[in-house]
């Protein structure tokens, strides 16, 4: 379904179609800055408080009515009253400080059957800049914004096609009262997605101050799944929410449980109960970076004597019964079939502030010496991201 909308330009908080703030000879007169909200005439020497509507038709050089305000007023009381004059000088009313919704075009509720929402417009007409202040449009140039809402899940790309100048898009949340931006690009072609029942504004705006037209294409695609990343289990597989789009499966290395697969986190890790044992399991999707050991200072590191960084995929294991001064092995090298860089902790519990030793080179800790009796957790973890599987061998003796 394709959709052609007429522009507004954003002033200052306004969405002004046109110019209202002209003089009956069309000159273009500067609002008050205040709440002044009345038209500008010529030589008005009242003197008195505007408190009363203005109904005259038109103003005039010589307009001696109370709520009239100009360059010469002298009035020392205060305004209070919109303009409300039925003349073709009318003026608009500003909109509550932050409130955002007053000065972007509502596009409504959208949804795949709109993808193809062609959207022409301009900021060339415009003479104050608008209320969405964008942080990297480089200037206070006029911009022109959106509300796009969606019932359901939705993926959208948004393409921007203009004439001359370069320009930003700026999205936030849909919030009314000035949320801040989520991201602003200088870009012509970008794609984000919208969960259902949420709302995005997107802001356009030429760059340094420029002005210029524009056409905006809307390619929206509705989400069969969210959210995105979301997984379930089903047995030793987990489905996985990829890009909204589909529901992919995977096998994990142990059964899957909690909605992760089985030692993806601490709070589902591998028990361990009988030796030896060996885990393999593919990284792809399956197990990711949940820990990094950079601040685990209470660790001891034998190979350095200092704490490191483990941005890569990690596996978790529980050990549940062990006795004090029985020897545990862990080999994640590459003689084990393990072919990325890993170091292994052992822990009293998923606390990293429980941590007993800290092994990095050669991959391996081998007859570590159980302190005292009870239930460990042993981390493997990757230095640094891979896709190669991880493979685990863990022996007590």
């Amino acid at each position: 379904m394709k959709k052609m909308l007429g522009m507004c330009v954003l002033l200052g908080g306004l969405a002004a179609c046109g110019n209202n703030n002209a003089d009956n000879n069309g000159n273009t007169v500067i609002p008050d800055p205040g709440n002044n909200q009345q038209n500008s005439t010529a030589n008005n020497t009242n003197t008195g408080p505007n408190t009363g509507p203005n109904t005259q038709p038109n103003n005039t050089s010589n307009n001696t009515q109370p709520n009239n305000s100009t360059s010469n007023n002298t009035q020392t009381g205060p305004n209070s009253s919109s303009n409300t004059q039925t003349g073709p000088n009318t003026t608009t009313v500003n909109s509550q400080p932050g409130d955002l919704c007053s000065s972007v075009q509502d596009l409504g509720m959208l949804s795949q059957a709109d993808s193809g929402l062609k959207l022409d417009g301009t900021t060339t007409s415009a003479t104050l800049v608008s209320s969405v202040a964008t942080p990297c449009g480089f200037g206070s140039a006029p911009e022109v914004s959106y509300l796009l809402s969606f019932e359901k899940g939705a993926r959208v790309k948004a393409k921007l096609t203009a004439s001359s100048t370069s320009w930003v898009m700026d999205l936030r949340g849909g919030d009314c009262m000035g949320s801040e931006s989520i991201s602003c690009l200088a870009t012509s072609d970008r794609t984000f997605v919208v969960g259902a029942g949420e709302s995005r504004i997107l802001t356009l705006e030429p760059e340094n101050n420029a002005r210029g037209t524009f056409s905006l294409e809307l390619e929206i695609t509705d989400l069969e799944c969210t959210p995105i990343g979301g997984s379930m289990c089903s047995g030793d597989d987990i489905s996985i929410c990829e890009g909204g789009k589909a529901q992919n499966i995977y096998t994990c290395g142990e059964a899957c449980s909690m909605d992760f697969c089985g030692g993806d986190i601490c709070e589902n890790a591998i028990a361990v109960r009988s030796f030896p044992y060996t885990f393999t399991g593919k990284t792809e999707k399956t197990y990711r970076s949940r820990l990094d050991f950079g601040d685990a200072t209470a660790c001891n590191y034998p190979d350095g004597g200092a704490a490191f960084p483990t941005p890569g995929e990690d596996v978790t294991f529980s050990l549940p019964g062990l006795q004090a001064g029985q020897k545990l092995t862990v080999d994640a090298s590459p003689e084990a079939g393990n072919m990325s860089d890993s170091a292994i902790f052992v822990l009293e519990s998923c606390d990293k502030s429980t941590c007993k030793i800290g092994r990095d080179l050669g991959d391996k800790l081998e007859g570590w010496e159980v302190p005292a009796a009870g239930d460990y957790t042993v981390v493997v973890d990757r230095r640094s991201g891979s896709l190669a599987d991880i493979v685990v061998k863990i022996d007590v003796q």
